[in-house]
């Protein structure tokens, strides 16, 4: 691997980071499109929550945590640092967010972000495993 090269190696475990932090991302895209007022039903069961106050945030948090798929998918030269960035903002948003829905008896979004945050910290360990005695390069 070359430091100009367009090829950089993955790490071990890159490429399930890279997938579980897509799944985070759209996860976090359709609980905004829920909070800002979507409804529809799966099955016999309707699903409608309006929340405005978390559905802007949840679409950036979205964003952002996509963007740090992309990284791990493309092999982007920083793209293990950018990775470990947004899974540690999405953690703490997603710890702020839990913080505001454990008080409201909002028990679907509870059991979302109790979700969502398992994943986060399965993606931010797997990043610290993975990389862990490899040599730093700036």
């Amino acid at each position: 691997m070359t430091r100009s090269g367009a090829t950089h190696e993955r790490f071990p475990g890159s490429t399930v980071c890279a997938v579980l932090m897509a799944v985070a991302a759209v996860t976090f895209w359709l609980a905004s499109f829920i909070h800002f007022g979507a409804t529809f039903s799966i099955g016999s069961t309707r699903v409608s929550d309006p929340f405005p106050g978390a559905a802007i945030p949840e679409a950036i948090v979205g964003v952002v945590v996509a963007l740090g798929a992309l990284g791990l998918f493309a092999r982007w030269r920083l793209s293990w640092r950018l990775a470990v960035g947004t899974t540690a903002f999405a953690i703490i948003v997603t710890l702020y967010g839990l913080s505001v829905t454990l008080g409201g008896g909002r028990s679907a979004d509870v059991a979302y972000h109790v979700s969502v945050l398992a994943v986060l910290f399965v993606v931010l360990a797997t990043l610290m495993a993975g990389h862990r005695g490899r040599p730093r390069t700036l």
